[in-house]
């Protein structure tokens, strides 16, 4: 037998997928070209935010203004109707409904009387300020990166999240077959590489290292995602191509059977529990992916400080958002260990399905998935 002889990145067919051209290409390159401003707007005027100011994602002129109100205890009169225009090039020609939309976007009074009174907690709340602005670029732009791979699938599972967690299958007259699995995988493999061309560090690093991340990855992306895409449902996982799996069902795909089981068990059920919003979602995506830990991964420094940022930005975000649950940040993390178990235990089983010749499988999952290199846990 000849011995194989592994081919550079761009010989492989998903070499030419990541360099191809997309129908998001134009919007990965504007985000690109943007993301050394590496700030979002402020919520106020929109002009862009220097950081998080009195509670809230602000510009320095917003900020200033604010906290001279305040100390000053300024009150403001309308000369209009209370419904002036606030916004860049405007939001010095009426105070009273800048400071109105100050409030109403969340910017406490306390936390200038606070600034005030104590120095210590003001160099804090400023070292805060430093740390924030070091990834609310990053922040914003897997949220944009999200919303473009697939906008339709998530605010359909948004909906159905919101309508509660024991919705039917009405929609849904199809069972799963290995077939409708291997399609609904397609599906998700191409999203995947969307998302990912959509990050600007992703585009930056070398295409080998590319590959890398991709294959390492995607086995998770495509269990969280059909968790994810099942959390409304009861006993039941609902891949992208709206074929069903109910746990019952399951036991007619024995080769996947006892994997499909733990993602109902082990994943699906501790996601309904903690019920994460898009915003954490696509924190845990991005902590997956960017792992430096990856066997043949030449850029671990880079993917570290990428990962970095993440976790930076959701223990922030749980911390701002989830005040009652203090130990959401951690719970969360603990939906990655058993995720990546079961991907690995998934990709054996694909591995055994293509091996006896069950089914046909397309060339893009084979590169990904069942070539994917190996990697350590975290």
């Amino acid at each position: 037998m000849i011995p194989s002889i592994p081919l550079p990145a761009e010989a492989l067919p998903i070499g030419h997928i990541i360099s191809s051209e997309t129908n998001s290409e134009k919007a990965d390159n504007v985000l690109a070209k943007n993301s050394n401003s590496s700030c979002a707007t402020c919520v106020i005027c929109k002009d862009r935010a220097t950081g998080r100011h009195y509670g809230t994602n602000s510009c320095d002129g917003c900020k200033g203004f604010f906290r001279r109100t305040v100390r000053k205890k300024q009150h403001y009169v309308c000369r209009f109707d209370q419904k002036c225009v606030i916004d860049r090039d405007k939001r010095n020609s009426c105070r009273h409904c800048r400071f109105q939309k100050c409030l109403a976007a969340g910017m406490r009074k306390e936390a200038v009387q606070n600034e005030r009174d104590q120095i210590k907690r003001h160099v804090q709340e400023g070292k805060i300020d430093i740390a924030t602005q070091q990834w609310m670029g990053f922040f914003s732009m897997l949220m944009e990166a999200e919303k473009k791979s697939s906008p339709v699938r998530v605010s359909v599972i948004t909906n159905a999240l919101q309508a509660g967690t024991d919705e039917k299958i009405d929609s849904v007259s199809k069972l799963a077959t290995l077939t409708d699995i291997g399609e609904a995988i397609k599906q998700q493999l191409l999203l995947l590489v969307d998302w990912a061309k959509a990050l600007p560090p992703f585009q930056a690093l070398a295409l080998e290292d590319q590959v890398v991340l991709l294959r390492a990855y995607a086995a998770e992306h495509l269990l969280l995602g059909v968790a994810r895409r099942s959390l409304p449902f009861k006993d039941m996982l609902l891949l992208s191509n709206d074929a069903c799996i109910p746990r019952g069902h399951s036991s007619h795909l024995p080769d996947v059977n006892h994997v499909l089981l733990r993602v109902l068990d082990e994943l699906v059920e501790p996601m309904r529990e903690l019920n994460p919003d898009d915003t954490e979602y696509a924190c845990i995506k991005a902590l997956l992916f960017f792992n430096q830990n990856i066997t043949g991964l030449h850029s671990k420094n880079e993917v570290k400080d990428l990962r970095s940022k993440v976790l930076i930005g959701l223990q922030t975000y749980c911390a701002d958002n989830c005040k009652k649950d203090p130990l959401r940040f951690g719970n969360l993390l603990l939906l990655l260990p058993p995720l990546q178990a079961m991907s690995q235990q998934f990709v054996e089983d694909l591995q055994l399905v293509t091996i006896f010749g069950m089914c046909h499988f397309d060339k893009l999952l084979d590169e990904l998935l069942l070539t994917a290199t190996q990697r350590k846990k975290i």
